[in-house]
C-alpha cells in the first residue's frame, strides 16, 4: 500500500496558494509540460472555488 502522507502535503500546500503564487509557479516552471501541470491544478482549484460560490448563490 502506498504511503500517502507526502501527497496529502503536497495536496494541502497547493490548495492554499493563492492565484498570485500560482502565477509564480507557472511562470518560473523549468518546462512546458510542468507549466501545463501547474496551470491545470490552478485551475482546479479556481473551479473549485467558483461552484462554491455559484452553491452559495454569491456568483
Amino acid at each position: 500500500m502506498i504511503d500517502m502522507t507526502k501527497y496529502d502535503e503536497i495536496y494541502n500546500e497547493m490548495k492554499n496558494l493563492d492565484i498570485d503564487e500560482f502565477l509564480q509557479i507557472i511562470v518560473n516552471a523549468e518546462s512546458k509540460e510542468e507549466r501545463e501541470f501547474y496551470s491545470r491544478i490552478s485551475d482546479f482549484f479556481i473551479q473549485k472555488a467558483q461552484k462554491e460560490l455559484i452553491e452559495k448563490g454569491i456568483f
